[in-house]
């Protein structure tokens, strides 16, 4: 059995570059050996933990969902408001918020005194991220972020030497309705 207190892991503390994002966190599941941006056949745990505090004002993070991964916040002091999609949510010490994969979210310190919680999430094999305020997606454990650019389905296909894989293109498929019969 691997065990550690909370006492002995160190805090680690996080800010976007203009301040709007910041917080602080105990690494749980690193100080219990997992390696970090892991999946569990590389060396992560099936799940992670973090012990997480906002100051009062504070804010941890963009307004976000998963699109493969579970997230629980289990708050532990203070109060709060929770944003989740359309809706914003306040909690307090003992509430639990769960987000399903799909489910934008956001917590925000309301109090006067700092929020407490445990954040527990699964460690799928990958992940995708979308930003709804600021149309941007990130991949999980990849770490790259982007913004979509929409194209047609079959932009670049045939240039690139698809159809039959010797460079030869292929002409357009169309699709057919479905006949009734």
């Amino acid at each position: 059995m691997k065990r550690v207190n909370l006492e002995d892991v160190s805090w680690v503390e996080w800010t976007s570059p203009g301040g709007r994002f910041q917080g602080r966190g105990r690494e749980i599941s690193l100080a219990l050996g997992a390696i970090p941006h892991a999946h569990l056949g590389k060396g992560g745990h099936p799940f992670e933990l973090e012990f997480g505090r906002l100051a009062p004002g504070q804010t941890g993070c963009p307004f976000h969902r998963h699109l493969a991964q579970w997230e629980m916040f289990v708050f532990v002091a203070g109060n709060g408001m929770v944003r989740h999609g359309h809706e914003q949510r306040p909690v307090r010490a003992g509430d639990v918020a769960l987000h399903p994969p799909g489910a934008p979210h956001q917590v925000t310190n309301t109090g006067v005194s700092d929020l407490d919680y445990l954040l527990l999430s699964d460690n799928p094999l990958l992940d995708a991220v979308h930003y709804p305020d600021s149309n941007k997606w990130g991949l999980l454990p990849a770490g790259g972020f982007f913004r979509p650019s929409y194209v047609d389905f079959w932009q670049g296909e045939e240039e690139a030497g698809g159809g039959r894989g010797n460079g030869t293109v292929v002409p357009a498929l169309r699709r057919k309705p479905l006949s009734a019969d």
